[in-house]
This record gives C-alpha cells, structure tokens and sequence, in this order.
C-alpha cells in the first residue's frame, strides 16, 4: 500500500465496532487497530505513526482518557489528532475530552457519512498544520543568524542551529539557564531594559554581547519580537554576530554605511518572509462564510465565532442591525448550523401582519372562535413545534400584545385563539430588529421585561460600510448567483467600478449592494461591470465626484478612519482610492483631522 495513504489507528476494546470502522474506511485509509490503551502505546513505542486516531471512551485498563493524557506527553504521538468515539449516553463527558485535547467526537451507532467526513476534515487540518509547521522550520533552521525564543518569565523554548555554533551551548545547556546568562554581566541591565521596551512596543533591536561556553565573549546586533508561539506569547531574538563588523567599524569607518544597508536590507527581508507566512497561514484558516452568510472581515469572523457557540443551545436570541444586514440569514444559520437542523424553522414578520391578526397568526385558532374561522388553524409557533420560532420585526409588535408574547415566552404554554387547553412550547426563540430598542423602552413604547427576556443573547449585525473588506467576496458571490440566473457570462467588476463600492456608504447595506449587482448584471453588455452598468444613483458620483452627498462622503471617511485607527494610508486603501485623494477629501469635509495622528 503506498506509504502516502494516511495512517489511522482505530483503539477499541470490541471487535464488532473496529470491524464497523474499518468497513467504513478502509477503502481510503490505512488502517491499524488495538484493542486496549495499553496496545496502542506499545505499538506507537514501536515505530507507529498514524495521522490520526479513533479512540473508544470506555475500555477496561487505560480508558480513552487515560490514553489522551499518555499521548499529549508522548516523545512521538503528542501532536497525532484524537478523535473519541462514544455512546450516546456519554455526551455528557465531550467537553472533558476535548479539554484534554481530542479534536473531535464520533457518536455509536456510526453514521458512514459523519464518520467520514470529520475524519477527512481532521486529516486536512493535520496537513496544513505540518505543512505551516514545516515551511517555519526550515525558515526557522536555515537561517544563518542565530535565533533563539524565550517565555516572558525568561525561560529558554527552542533555538536554532546557527545559535548553538555561536554560543557553543547545547539544548541540554539551555534548560538550565535564563536569557541573561548568554549576556556579559556589563549589558545584562542593557538588555533588561530593551526587553522591557520590546514587550511595550512588540519589537526592538539592540547590540550586546554573548558570553560563549567557553567564556569568550563575542559582539552580537540583537533584533527581537515579541510573537505567539505554541499558544503563548514569547520572545524571538535574532543574534547577529558582529565582529567582522565591529573590525570593520574600528580599521575601516567608509564602509559603514554599506554595512548598515545591508543589515537593514536583511532584516527586512526577514520581516516580510514573516508577514508571509503569517499571512498564508492566516489565508488557511480564514473562514469566508458560515452558511449562507458570506464575509471574511474580522467582524465576521466574531459572528462566526458566537454563532459557533449559539446553534446548539436553547436560549433567545436577538439579533439586532440596521435594514438589509443580512438578519434573517443569521437567524436560518443559528437553526440549520445546529441539532435542530432537520427540525421546522417556522418565521412571523409583525410589521406584515394586522393588529388584530397577529394572536391568531402566531398561536393559531379554532373554528368559530371569530367571525371568518370556518376550521381549526395552526399557528406559526405551534408549526415550528421542537424547531425554531423567528420573531422578525419584533420591535413593531403592538403594544397591547407584548404582555401576552412575555407570558408564553416565560410559560412556554400558550392557547390556541377560542381554546382553553394550553400546547407546551418547544420551539427555541430568536427575534429580530432594526430598531433600538433600549430607546424603544424608554420611550414607553417597549416593555421593558419582554425586553430583557429576548435579549438573553444579542448578535449585532455589522452595517456593510463597517466592513468594506467583505465588499469584493459579496460582489463576487452575487455576480455568480446571477450569472446562472440570468445564463449571462458576468466575469467580474473592473477597477473604477469597485473603487465606487468601496467609498459607497451603502445606507441599504447588503441587500442594496445585491440589488445594484443584479440591476449591473441586467444592463451588463460584456463579460465585465463597469461603473456605466451601475443603477443612476450610483453611476452618477462617477460623473460627479465633487456632487456626491457631503455627508455621506465625510461619514465614509470618518469609518474608514476610525476603523484604522486614524492611519491615513490605511484607511485610503479601505476605500479603494489613493492617499493624494484621500486627502484631498479629508481636507474639504474634515479638514481639522489631517493633523491627528495615528491612534495606536
């Protein structure tokens, strides 16, 4: 079998559920299997690899957990992904498990599909972290200066092997000592307190002078970082020995600037083979949308993150943004994400419904109850039944109606309009406005405990010109959608086109960005939408830059600063035009913020 194919280790005590496994997987995986802890670990001691493991919770000896806890100490085993499978009943110990640092669970009796799809998916996770952990090392080995990287409480992690020639220390050395034992005893206070300045302003470079193992002392230009590393913050010394340099400096004093050049040349080189890798490694894991929400800002990401959290969890929601933000698709992402996935999403928009319909459209009612009732009726939350109940509009609900929605929501029992026998409610609630409700309260138009009892959770919905960002994947999403819709070969947007969205203020925010896309779509007479397909009202600040809404404009302006800290440069390159420009604009609408500085 070629040695390419992953390796999985299947732990169980019982033959029947490695057979089970095994038929699921081994026309794609190499299998191994071990019946106890205790097997596993002598065949990992062995030589044995695997890429990943199926490990049972429950077996005689050295349970799962007890094996979890060999592993994360193990010389060979400690980064091999652990996935437990388990019964049912034993749902209760999953947080346990992943605290001791399995990625994932797969419940008994197995489901083919779940099985191999979470075992795929930790496969390609375990891949692309060796592969960044790889490209680091030899970055990290190949380097001809010495590097070495430290806790903050100055205990030594690793080096490399340009550090150990110079120093002439070996690893074992190393775990004995602190960062001040490599410094002459004259510059152990110089180095203290460029440490202390690096860990205020994230970098710092110095020169100093390592003492050798053998006691020799040897001039060093030290550039330090301060960066994440194996889950804590650390610091990375690049040691440059300098005493060519230094003969250099004293017999020929021409040459130094050459010397400098060169060292700040290398030094940016490294800074930008860093960002790069931070950069691709951040590209890997960079989500671009959770369900049918698309969006790869830092504020999505946070969206993602609470979603995660929320969609298998019983308790109200609110989701709160202004009109077009995308509500409703977080309100489907929070039910189909989670375990009432395969369970009715029942919805009611209030500000849609009459006054005196909504009691009859929202618990239902029975044949004559009111003039118009011929037959029983269902209500939307007795139809979302043990599924989900969303509330849209819940701040136009009328007033004499929020007493009664309060009372089933606390009671979770309601009945049906003519009815006296109470329904138990299952359904989970989640509501949503574009209202502010706090405001709502207190101008007495929103009672105050309903309030509280929805807002069990917030999700605030980001308005699109607080993340521009995501402006380039939503055009490219909706161009798709209606390319097949309209079978017309729409490509993209060109330059000047995207430059115009991303200085747009976008009042109507998504749905208005959607709305502008498929109207360009319509007009588009080639494979690409220029700013002469786009509908008047944006078309028209092309014709007209110095037209454009002075208000809207310098609002923009003020996100974009805002956003980027008031660094200039870097909110012109939000809104997708020049700095010369951006501050042209800066100076007619905020003419007294160009002499503010950065805010970092």
């Amino acid at each position: 079998m070629p040695s390419d194919i992953p390796k999985i280790l299947i732990v169980d005590d019982e033959a029947a559920n490695i057979d089970i496994l095994a038929r699921i997987l081994e026309s794609d995986y190499e299998l191994y299997a071990a019946k106890s802890g205790e097997e596993a670990l002598v065949r990992l001691d062995r030589g044995l690899l695997p890429d990943l493991m199926l490990l049972d919770v429950r077996m005689p000896g050295m349970n799962g957990y007890a094996l979890c806890n060999h592993l994360n100490n193990h010389h060979r085993a400690k980064d091999v992904p652990v996935i437990f499978v388990t019964a049912v009943e034993d749902s209760e110990n999953e947080t346990l498990g992943l605290e001791m640092g399995a990625v994932d669970y797969i419940k008994r009796p197995f489901n083919p599909d779940i099985v191999r799809a979470r075992v795929k998916t930790h496969l390609e996770l375990g891949r692309e972290r060796r592969e960044s952990e790889n490209r680091y090392r030899t970055i990290f080995e190949n380097m001809a200066d010495g590097i070495v990287i430290y806790d903050l409480e100055n205990r030594f992690i690793a080096a490399n092997k340009s550090f150990y020639r110079n120093t002439g220390y070996s690893p074992e050395d190393l775990r004995e000592m602190t960062p001040a034992d490599i410094h002459s005893e004259s510059d152990i206070r110089l180095h203290a307190e460029r440490f202390s300045e690096a860990r205020r302003h994230g970098s710092g470079r110095f020169e100093t002078r390592h003492v050798r193992k053998d006691g020799s002392v040897f001039p060093v230009e030290v550039n330090t970082r301060i960066i994440e590393f194996e889950g804590r913050r650390a610091a990375l010394d690049i040691c440059r020995d300098i005493t060519v340099r230094k003969q250099a400096e004293a017999a020929l004093a021409r040459d130094r600037e050459t010397l400098e050049e060169l060292v700040r040349r290398r030094t940016a080189e490294l800074r930008e083979k860093e960002r790069r890798l931070a950069q691709m490694e951040k590209v890997l894991t960079q989500r671009r949308r959770f369900h049918r929400i698309v969006g790869k800002s830092e504020a999505m990401q946070s969206l993602y993150d609470q979603l995660e959290e929320l969609v298998d969890v019983g308790s109200t929601v609110i989701i709160t943004g202004e009109s077009g933000t995308g509500k409703e698709l977080v309100a489907e992402a929070l039910h189909h994400g989670g375990l009432r996935r395969n369970r009715p999403f029942s919805k009611i928009v209030f500000s849609d419904i009459s006054d005196h319909l909504i009691e009859s459209e929202l618990f239902g009612h029975i044949r004559g109850s009111y003039t118009g009732a011929i037959s029983d009726r269902r209500g939307r939350l007795e139809k979302a039944g043990d599924g989900t109940l969303f509330l849209d509009e819940i701040g136009d609900i009328p007033p004499h109606f929020q007493k009664r929605l309060l009372r089933v929501i606390e009671d979770r029992r309601f009945e049906r309009v003519g009815a006296s026998s109470p329904i138990t409610m299952n359904a989970r609630i989640v509501a949503a406005t574009n209202l502010d409700l706090r405001r709502q309260v207190q101008e007495g138009r929103f009672r105050e405990d309903l309030y509280f009892r929805l807002k069990v959770v917030e999700l605030k919905i980001p308005p699109l010109r607080e993340r521009r960002e995501d402006i380039s994947l939503l055009a490219s999403h909706f161009l798709a959608i209606f390319s097949k819709e309209l079978q017309k070969e729409v490509a993209g947007i060109d330059a000047e086109t995207l430059a115009l969205f991303m200085g747009h203020f976008w009042p109507g925010n998504v749905r208005e960005l959607k709305h502008v896309l498929e109207y360009a779509c319509l007009t588009c007479k080639s494979s690409t939408i220029g700013a002469n397909d786009l509908p008047s009202g944006i078309a028209q600040k092309r014709k007209n830059r110095r037209g454009r809404d002075v208000s809207e404009e310098a609002q923009a302006i003020q996100d974009a600063l805002r956003r980027t800290q008031w660094n200039k440069t870097q909110a012109a390159e939000l809104m997708g035009i020049s700095r010369r420009t951006f501050y042209r604009r800066l100076a007619r609408h905020l003419p007294d913020a160009i002499s503010i500085k950065n805010k970092t």
